[in-house]
Protein backbone atom coordinates (compact mmCIF):
# COMPACT_ATOMS: atom_id res chain seq x y z
CA UNK A 1 0.00 0.00 0.00
CA UNK A 2 1.35 3.40 -1.26
CA UNK A 3 2.17 5.60 2.20
CA UNK A 4 -0.68 8.41 1.83
CA UNK A 5 -3.31 6.61 1.83
CA UNK A 6 -1.37 4.15 4.62
CA UNK A 7 -0.76 7.46 6.64
CA UNK A 8 -4.93 8.66 6.10
CA UNK A 9 -5.97 5.24 7.48
CA UNK A 10 -3.85 5.36 10.37
CA UNK A 11 -4.63 8.67 11.21
CA UNK A 12 -8.42 8.60 10.92
CA UNK A 13 -8.44 5.48 13.18
CA UNK A 14 -5.95 6.89 15.95
CA UNK A 15 -8.86 10.11 15.67
CA UNK A 16 -11.23 8.20 16.68
CA UNK A 17 -9.56 5.69 19.07
CA UNK A 18 -8.51 9.28 20.84
CA UNK A 19 -12.59 10.16 20.73
CA UNK A 20 -13.72 7.22 22.17
CA UNK A 21 -11.33 7.07 25.08
CA UNK A 22 -11.63 11.01 25.95
CA UNK A 23 -15.59 10.07 25.64
CA UNK A 24 -15.33 6.86 28.32
CA UNK A 25 -13.00 9.08 30.40
CA UNK A 26 -15.44 11.99 30.76
CA UNK A 27 -18.51 9.66 31.19
CA UNK A 28 -17.13 7.95 33.92
CA UNK A 29 -16.38 11.10 35.87
CA UNK A 30 -19.82 12.13 35.68
CA UNK A 31 -21.23 8.39 36.64
CA UNK A 32 -18.65 8.95 39.66
CA UNK A 33 -20.91 11.86 41.20
CA UNK A 34 -23.75 10.64 42.98
CA UNK A 35 -27.28 11.06 41.47
CA UNK A 36 -28.60 13.26 44.06
CA UNK A 37 -25.94 15.68 43.38
CA UNK A 38 -26.35 15.31 39.18
CA UNK A 39 -29.89 16.27 39.81
CA UNK A 40 -29.13 19.47 41.78
CA UNK A 41 -27.91 20.88 39.36
CA UNK A 42 -31.61 21.13 37.39
CA UNK A 43 -33.26 22.48 40.56
CA UNK A 44 -34.62 25.70 38.69
CA UNK A 45 -32.59 28.69 40.04
CA UNK A 46 -35.37 30.28 41.89
CA UNK A 47 -35.44 27.33 44.67
CA UNK A 48 -31.71 27.67 45.32
CA UNK A 49 -29.55 30.78 46.34
CA UNK A 50 -25.40 31.17 46.15
CA UNK A 51 -24.75 29.33 49.79
CA UNK A 52 -27.45 26.65 49.84
CA UNK A 53 -30.95 25.92 48.85
CA UNK A 54 -33.83 28.04 49.49
CA UNK A 55 -36.11 25.55 50.62
CA UNK A 56 -37.97 25.58 53.60
CA UNK A 57 -36.96 22.26 55.32
CA UNK A 58 -35.75 19.71 54.01
CA UNK A 59 -37.14 20.79 50.87
CA UNK A 60 -34.21 19.57 48.69
CA UNK A 61 -35.12 16.13 49.26
CA UNK A 62 -38.79 16.05 48.87
CA UNK A 63 -38.42 18.08 45.48
CA UNK A 64 -35.92 15.42 44.07
CA UNK A 65 -38.16 12.41 46.29
CA UNK A 66 -40.10 11.78 42.81
CA UNK A 67 -37.41 12.14 40.69
CA UNK A 68 -35.76 9.46 42.66
CA UNK A 69 -38.53 6.89 42.68
CA UNK A 70 -39.04 7.35 38.96
CA UNK A 71 -35.25 6.15 38.10
CA UNK A 72 -34.62 4.13 41.19
CA UNK A 73 -32.15 5.46 43.35
CA UNK A 74 -32.19 6.13 47.02
CA UNK A 75 -30.77 8.88 49.28
CA UNK A 76 -28.40 5.79 50.51
CA UNK A 77 -27.25 5.75 46.30
CA UNK A 78 -26.45 9.67 46.57
CA UNK A 79 -24.29 9.41 49.68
Amino acid sequence: MPPFPQFLIRRIFAVFASLVVITMILYAGVMLTPPEARARLYVPPGKRRANGWNLPGDGLTEALDPTATHHKWTRSDAS
